[in-house]
């Protein structure tokens, strides 16, 4: 495993094709995974001393140690014995360009009754801090779980510092154990959106997925909604097409957006699900 504060880049893709289905709607599970470039310090909480991860920050009110046995990946994590509610933790400050789109990413495993979410907290020039939230929340699950969300910075920040926070139940006061691994910060902005790759969440969701010869993408799901839906389209290499949100009050979603021939992965991100398929284009 590269180190996440390293400067090596590798990409690992795992794919599932069942070649008895039909171009058009088979299942096709696809990830991308980038290590190095990312400007969290400290980002897979590998570094210890005196008890507290290096880098990090915690309120009064959480009580934290080095987790040796659940991790995400490589030797360590951070394990959040309790959290009083609506306590955070902190990264350290990193330098960011305002006016630029983040993307940001906790990995979680919440197998407790609480949640936790993501927050940003940007600075300008004179150290004014601006708060943003996510809307997406941890559920309670025995699986680890990636939280991530987009924000574009005011056009004065000059750093920022990335935080996660934790919600109890009603029944409790305090909620734990967490476990947070694997913290990621890329800037969307610090390339064209046709060269950034991205990472691909492998679920199940669409009925169907097909592109018309009049260049109009059809998209079917497995329930009605009535719901804000993030779609990305995705090259065969990982690199981002096209990005755009919609309202849907059905069960199905239309749009013209003009593709080259070639194999495509639509993702649709729906509150904290997200569902991705294959289509090819032939044009």
């Amino acid at each position: 495993m590269p180190n996440p504060e390293g400067t090596e880049v590798r990409y690992f893709v795992w794919a599932i094709d069942d070649s008895n289905a039909t171009a058009q709607s088979d299942t096709f599970s696809y990830f991308v995974q980038t290590s190095g470039g990312n400007p969290i310090p400290n980002a897979g909480f590998e570094q210890w001393s005196g008890g507290d991860p290096v880098n990090w920050y915690r309120d009064n009110g959480i009580t934290w140690s080095e987790e040796l046995s659940v991790v995400h990946s490589g030797q360590r994590s951070l394990k959040i014995v309790n959290a009083d509610d609506r306590k955070n933790i902190y990264s350290d400050t990193v330098q960011i360009t305002g006016g630029h789109r983040y993307h940001i990413s906790f990995w979680v495993l919440d197998n407790v009754t609480g949640r936790a979410r993501i927050f940003v907290r940007w600075f300008n020039e004179s150290g004014y801090p601006d708060n943003d939230w996510s809307s997406v929340y941890s559920t309670d699950s025995p699986q680890w779980q990636r939280l991530e969300w987009e924000w574009t910075a005011p056009p004065n920040a000059q750093k920022l510092i990335v935080a996660l926070r934790f919600y109890t139940s009603n029944e409790k006061s305090t909620v734990g154990p967490f476990y947070v691994d694997d913290v990621e910060l890329s800037d969307l902005s610090s390339n064209s959106e046709d060269d950034e790759p991205h990472s691909l969440l492998p679920c199940h969701g669409f009925k169907s997925v097909f592109y018309d010869s009049g260049g109009r993408l059809h998209l079917r799901f497995d329930a009605e909604l009535k719901s804000n839906v993030m779609v990305s389209i995705y090259r065969l290499n990982g690199t981002r097409a096209f990005r755009g949100e919609f309202f849907v009050n059905s069960d199905a979603l239309l749009f013209s957006i003009p593709l080259e021939s070639g194999i495509y992965f639509v993702k649709a991100d729906i509150g904290a699900r997200s569902f991705v398929e294959k289509v090819v284009v032939l044009r």
